[in-house]
């Protein structure tokens, strides 16, 4: 073989070699949003006014995200975000004559790449049904507050029932819970993680079981309203009730007994009668009750036993 010969053939196999190797792959950086600063933009008005009835609402944007959060501040009222591209807002229906009015918050984007937060609101028409007043049964408790301001629209209900010497300790060891908001019991039990230990606060959570959802053991204020039902409308006297506090005191146990409630106040020829607790924390060891014949306050030891417990619900209608 001559030497042209061979620099054919090494030609020939170097043109194979070549023609077999796998070519060199090309890579495409593909835009990442998350190295973008996240935006979201509403395309149409972020308010709206609805009617009484259960309906639907869509408000679209654009963002270049794909992660939102969103938040609503009221029960009757939901929202989801769709395709990236849209807020579905459902709406229950209103039974009571009242405006509402719900807040949505969303927020495009993760992790320190996030929008500022931005709100839709959404406005309801009222309903037919009246809100309830002072006195009327509502389920499985009476009425004892009722408010039709916007800014706090609703009622609350005090239970027919009660739990008394089951034992309704406060709690069954000493600790620093935190609880100690005196205006709203549900910012109270928020703050308890296993109910078990909480006697007086876990006949409540029964109580929501069996009855509906949302009672909780009211707070130190929250007692104010409670002894004015008792009281008939009559601001309570501390010390002594008068005469014709006792009289609508009778009335009203009356008006318990007739309706399949417990006694509101079984130890009524005792000087200070039943004392019920609240939800408020005083310290690691005591914790505020009520005296209901004398419509006092006072703090005790959170493990005591012959406390009483009543469970009131609230219903938002804002």
């Amino acid at each position: 073989m001559n030497k042209r010969t061979h620099i054919f053939i090494a030609a020939v196999v170097a043109v194979m070699v070549a023609g077999c190797s796998q070519p060199e792959p090309i890579y495409v950086k593909k835009p990442n949003p998350y190295n973008e600063e996240a935006k979201l933009e509403f395309l149409s008005d972020k308010t709206h006014t609805v009617n009484a009835e259960k309906q639907e609402v869509i408000f679209e944007f654009k963002s270049n995200m794909d992660r939102f959060d969103i938040q609503v501040d009221r029960d009757w009222c939901s929202a989801t975000v769709v395709d990236n591209n849209k807020v579905v807002v459902e709406v229950e229906k209103n039974e009571y004559s009242n405006n509402r009015v719900a807040t949505i918050t969303i927020v495009a984007g993760i992790y320190d790449n996030i929008t500022a937060p931005q709100t839709i609101t959404v406005y309801q028409g009222p309903g037919e049904i009246a809100l309830p007043k002072v006195g009327d049964l509502y389920g499985a408790g009476v009425v004892y507050w009722v408010s039709t301001a916007a800014a706090d629209a609703g009622f609350r209900v005090m239970s027919l029932k009660r739990a008394y010497g089951m034992p309704a300790q406060w709690s069954i060891d000493f600790q620093v819970t935190g609880m100690t908001d005196r205006l709203d019991g549900r910012k109270n039990m928020e703050k308890i993680e296993f109910l078990n230990e909480y006697p007086a606060f876990n006949y409540c959570a029964t109580m929501a079981e069996n009855h509906g959802k949302g009672w909780y053991l009211p707070a130190l204020n929250e007692w104010n309203d409670i002894l004015l039902l008792y009281n008939g409308g009559l601001t309570p006297t501390k010390g002594v009730p008068t005469a014709a506090e006792v009289a609508k005191r009778n009335e009203f146990e009356s008006f318990l007994a007739a309706n399949g409630g417990d006694p509101f106040n079984a130890y009524v020829a005792s000087s200070n009668g039943d004392s019920y607790w609240t939800s408020t924390e005083i310290n690691e060891e005591d914790a505020y009750y009520v005296l209901v014949y004398k419509s006092s306050t006072n703090g005790g030891s959170k493990t005591g036993s012959k406390r009483g417990a009543r469970c009131v619900q609230h219903f938002d209608l804002r």
